[in-house]
């Protein structure tokens, strides 16, 4: 049976490279135009009065397999006997020696989710520090089509009530309405597919409006800053959850205390 393998770091630059090679595979159908200076050996891109330059080469010409270098010159308006010729067809003949350019590539094999996660973690320090969180929303991503304009909606729906929360806090709450346990790295399993995804979240944004009407209601907290820690919305949005929205008796006062005494009114 074939191991599908999946990319933790690079993604940016391979995508960057395939749009190069390939423009018209970008999928908002906007073309890069990525050109070559041979005179300067510069990359440029081109401003509109640059585009009509016939010496800028567009960079995904110079890529193709077998290109015939001294037609591109010819096709520019370059003469045989123009004295540049032999040099410039040499300068495209590196940027097409781009194609064997060989790129390291370290294969971590693991199933334990926690671990690949680290890892990804790790391998992300430099530039936007990127969470565990992110590697699952990029998950269910490419699982759920419209998975991650629905959670962005959400969230967006939670930041205009004043109760915008850690997105990993949601993720957590997520895994165990999903039945995958406190640890939401593993709403990545196999067993995790679009449905299943679906119906979780779906859980997850009524659990969580029941948590805020109760936080905002019951105990008298206006924005999500004044919790003194993301986590306290699992509790009671866990609780609610199971309860169709509604506590029995004494189980307000319990659960204000289970989730950390956030002062609430009694």
């Amino acid at each position: 049976m074939h191991q599908p393998l999946y990319l933790l770091d690079g993604q940016q630059r391979l995508t960057s490279l395939a749009w190069v090679y390939r423009p018209e595979s970008k999928a908002d159908g906007r073309l890069i135009d990525l050109r070559f200076d041979v005179r300067t050996e510069e990359f440029v891109n081109p401003s509109a009065v640059q585009r009509k330059d016939p010496l800028l080469i567009p960079v995904s010409t110079l890529l193709r397999e077998n290109v015939q270098f001294y037609q591109v010159l010819l096709q520019a308006g370059v003469p045989f006997d123009d004295p540049n010729f032999d040099a410039w067809t040499q300068r495209m003949q590196r940027v097409n020696n781009i194609r064997h350019h060989q790129i390291a590539v370290i294969t971590y094999e693991s199933d334990d989710y926690e671990e690949v996660a680290e890892l990804f973690a790790r391998l992300n320090k430099g530039g936007r520090r990127l969470s565990k969180g992110d590697l699952v929303y990029s998950a269910i991503a490419a699982r759920w089509a419209d998975g991650l304009d629905t959670m962005d909606s959400f969230h967006q729906e939670l930041q205009d009530s004043n109760f915008a929360l850690n997105r990993e806090a949601v993720l957590r709450l997520m895994s165990l309405l999903a039945g995958t346990g406190a640890h939401h790295i593993k709403l990545i399993g196999a067993e995790v597919d679009e449905a299943a995804l679906k119906e979780a979240w779906q859980d997850t944004e009524r659990a969580l409006r029941f948590a805020i009407d109760f936080l905002k209601g019951e105990c008298s907290i206006p924005r999500s800053e004044v919790l003194s820690s993301p986590n306290v919305t699992i509790v009671p949005a866990l609780l609610l959850h199971h309860r169709d929205g509604k506590l029995r008796p004494g189980e307000a006062q319990l659960t204000t205390a289970t989730a950390g005494g956030c002062g609430c009114r009694r």
